[in-house]
Protein backbone atom coordinates (compact mmCIF):
# COMPACT_ATOMS: atom_id res chain seq x y z
CA UNK A 1 0.00 0.00 0.00
CA UNK A 2 1.41 3.01 -1.01
CA UNK A 3 0.78 6.56 1.13
CA UNK A 4 0.18 9.68 -0.74
CA UNK A 5 0.75 13.01 0.30
CA UNK A 6 -1.34 16.05 -0.34
CA UNK A 7 -0.44 19.75 0.19
CA UNK A 8 -2.35 22.41 0.74
CA UNK A 9 -1.48 25.92 -0.15
CA UNK A 10 -3.06 28.89 2.29
CA UNK A 11 -2.94 32.11 0.62
CA UNK A 12 -3.62 34.98 3.04
CA UNK A 13 -5.55 37.85 1.97
CA UNK A 14 -5.10 41.08 3.81
CA UNK A 15 -6.90 44.84 2.99
CA UNK A 16 -5.18 46.81 0.80
CA UNK A 17 -4.16 50.22 2.10
CA UNK A 18 -2.73 52.44 -0.13
CA UNK A 19 -1.01 56.08 0.38
CA UNK A 20 -3.15 58.74 0.34
CA UNK A 21 -4.70 58.88 -2.67
CA UNK A 22 -4.53 62.69 -3.07
CA UNK A 23 -0.87 62.21 -2.63
CA UNK A 24 -0.83 59.53 -5.21
CA UNK A 25 -3.40 62.15 -7.64
CA UNK A 26 -0.62 65.16 -6.90
CA UNK A 27 2.56 62.54 -7.82
CA UNK A 28 0.69 61.91 -11.01
CA UNK A 29 -0.38 65.09 -12.09
CA UNK A 30 3.43 66.38 -11.63
CA UNK A 31 4.67 63.90 -13.97
CA UNK A 32 2.27 64.54 -16.64
CA UNK A 33 2.67 68.59 -16.02
CA UNK A 34 6.42 67.94 -16.19
CA UNK A 35 6.54 65.32 -19.16
CA UNK A 36 4.77 68.24 -20.83
CA UNK A 37 6.81 70.68 -20.03
CA UNK A 38 10.20 69.10 -21.30
CA UNK A 39 8.80 67.94 -24.17
CA UNK A 40 12.07 68.47 -25.81
CA UNK A 41 13.96 66.59 -23.92
CA UNK A 42 15.30 63.28 -25.36
CA UNK A 43 13.94 60.13 -24.00
CA UNK A 44 17.16 58.15 -23.83
CA UNK A 45 19.58 59.09 -21.06
CA UNK A 46 23.06 58.27 -20.14
CA UNK A 47 25.07 57.01 -16.95
CA UNK A 48 21.86 57.82 -14.75
CA UNK A 49 20.04 56.09 -12.14
CA UNK A 50 16.91 55.63 -10.10
CA UNK A 51 17.15 53.37 -7.14
CA UNK A 52 13.94 52.97 -4.66
CA UNK A 53 13.31 51.24 -1.52
CA UNK A 54 10.68 50.78 0.28
CA UNK A 55 9.77 49.09 3.57
CA UNK A 56 6.05 49.23 5.18
CA UNK A 57 3.11 49.08 3.47
CA UNK A 58 1.40 51.09 1.15
CA UNK A 59 4.18 53.28 0.03
CA UNK A 60 4.06 55.19 -3.58
CA UNK A 61 7.15 55.69 -5.06
CA UNK A 62 7.39 57.18 -9.05
CA UNK A 63 10.80 59.16 -10.45
CA UNK A 64 11.05 59.93 -13.79
CA UNK A 65 13.84 61.39 -15.90
CA UNK A 66 13.97 63.29 -19.08
CA UNK A 67 16.59 63.84 -21.30
CA UNK A 68 19.46 63.61 -18.65
CA UNK A 69 23.41 63.19 -18.42
CA UNK A 70 24.70 61.84 -14.83
CA UNK A 71 21.54 62.18 -13.42
CA UNK A 72 20.76 60.09 -9.61
CA UNK A 73 17.66 59.46 -8.13
CA UNK A 74 17.54 57.86 -4.47
CA UNK A 75 14.15 57.48 -2.49
CA UNK A 76 13.73 55.44 0.50
CA UNK A 77 10.80 55.25 2.56
CA UNK A 78 10.63 53.33 5.58
CA UNK A 79 6.90 53.09 7.51
CA UNK A 80 3.36 53.29 5.84
CA UNK A 81 1.41 55.29 3.78
CA UNK A 82 4.31 57.17 2.58
CA UNK A 83 4.53 59.23 -1.28
CA UNK A 84 7.27 60.30 -3.27
CA UNK A 85 7.72 61.04 -6.55
CA UNK A 86 11.21 63.07 -8.55
CA UNK A 87 11.51 64.09 -12.02
CA UNK A 88 14.51 65.45 -13.48
CA UNK A 89 15.25 66.77 -16.51
CA UNK A 90 17.42 68.56 -19.28
CA UNK A 91 20.45 68.41 -17.35
CA UNK A 92 23.44 67.21 -16.23
CA UNK A 93 24.59 65.76 -13.02
CA UNK A 94 21.49 66.37 -10.87
CA UNK A 95 21.15 64.55 -7.94
CA UNK A 96 18.12 63.91 -5.77
CA UNK A 97 18.59 61.89 -1.97
CA UNK A 98 15.18 61.42 -0.37
CA UNK A 99 14.59 59.85 2.76
CA UNK A 100 11.56 59.18 4.87
CA UNK A 101 11.32 57.50 7.92
CA UNK A 102 7.42 57.41 9.19
CA UNK A 103 3.67 57.30 8.47
CA UNK A 104 2.09 59.67 6.08
CA UNK A 105 5.00 61.37 4.79
CA UNK A 106 4.77 63.39 1.25
CA UNK A 107 7.76 64.94 -1.06
CA UNK A 108 7.68 65.82 -4.23
CA UNK A 109 10.82 66.98 -6.09
CA UNK A 110 11.82 68.19 -9.47
CA UNK A 111 14.97 69.26 -11.04
CA UNK A 112 15.44 70.99 -14.46
CA UNK A 113 19.43 72.45 -15.36
CA UNK A 114 22.37 71.41 -14.31
CA UNK A 115 24.37 70.50 -11.50
CA UNK A 116 21.02 70.22 -9.00
CA UNK A 117 21.08 68.46 -5.68
CA UNK A 118 18.38 67.75 -3.27
CA UNK A 119 19.04 66.24 0.14
CA UNK A 120 16.20 65.43 1.97
CA UNK A 121 15.14 63.63 5.24
CA UNK A 122 11.63 63.64 6.85
CA UNK A 123 11.45 61.92 9.86
CA UNK A 124 8.40 60.86 11.90
CA UNK A 125 5.01 61.37 10.53
CA UNK A 126 2.66 64.15 8.85
CA UNK A 127 5.53 65.83 6.98
CA UNK A 128 5.01 66.85 3.15
CA UNK A 129 7.46 69.16 0.77
CA UNK A 130 7.23 70.19 -2.09
CA UNK A 131 10.88 71.15 -3.81
CA UNK A 132 11.39 72.72 -7.48
CA UNK A 133 14.80 73.31 -8.85
CA UNK A 134 15.45 75.41 -11.83
CA UNK A 135 18.56 76.58 -13.41
CA UNK A 136 22.18 75.18 -12.20
CA UNK A 137 24.00 75.06 -9.23
CA UNK A 138 21.38 74.75 -6.90
CA UNK A 139 21.64 72.62 -3.41
CA UNK A 140 18.97 72.43 -0.90
CA UNK A 141 19.34 70.37 2.46
CA UNK A 142 16.17 69.90 4.52
CA UNK A 143 15.26 67.92 7.35
CA UNK A 144 11.82 67.91 8.48
CA UNK A 145 10.60 66.18 11.88
CA UNK A 146 7.02 65.75 12.00
CA UNK A 147 3.83 67.77 10.72
CA UNK A 148 5.69 69.87 8.70
CA UNK A 149 4.85 71.76 5.33
CA UNK A 150 7.19 73.61 3.11
CA UNK A 151 6.84 74.90 -0.55
CA UNK A 152 10.61 75.65 -2.00
CA UNK A 153 11.35 77.05 -5.04
CA UNK A 154 15.68 77.34 -6.04
CA UNK A 155 16.22 79.34 -9.33
CA UNK A 156 19.72 79.04 -10.01
CA UNK A 157 23.07 79.35 -7.87
CA UNK A 158 21.04 79.47 -4.60
CA UNK A 159 21.89 77.05 -1.73
CA UNK A 160 19.61 76.40 1.14
CA UNK A 161 19.99 74.73 4.60
CA UNK A 162 16.31 74.11 6.13
CA UNK A 163 15.42 72.35 9.13
CA UNK A 164 11.94 72.33 10.51
CA UNK A 165 11.40 70.70 13.95
CA UNK A 166 7.29 69.82 15.09
CA UNK A 167 4.36 71.78 12.85
CA UNK A 168 6.24 74.23 11.26
CA UNK A 169 4.52 75.78 8.08
CA UNK A 170 5.72 77.57 5.20
CA UNK A 171 6.25 78.58 1.26
CA UNK A 172 9.58 80.18 0.29
CA UNK A 173 11.04 81.22 -3.14
CA UNK A 174 14.57 81.63 -2.92
CA UNK A 175 15.79 84.96 -3.42
CA UNK A 176 19.17 85.42 -1.78
CA UNK A 177 22.22 82.94 -2.81
CA UNK A 178 22.69 81.67 0.19
CA UNK A 179 19.64 80.39 3.15
CA UNK A 180 19.84 78.78 6.39
CA UNK A 181 16.72 78.74 7.90
CA UNK A 182 16.29 76.57 11.47
CA UNK A 183 12.53 76.44 12.86
CA UNK A 184 12.04 74.61 16.61
CA UNK A 185 8.65 74.83 17.82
Amino acid sequence: MSKKYGYVLAVLISPVFAADPLDVQDIDLKADSFRAANTGAMPVTYEDEILIHQIGIANYARSEQFGVIEANASIRQTGNHNASGTYQADGVSNLINLTQQGDNNFALISQSGDINSANINQLNDNNRLTLDQQGANNTANIDQFGNSSLIFNQTGDQTANITLSNTAQGSITQISPTLTLDIQN
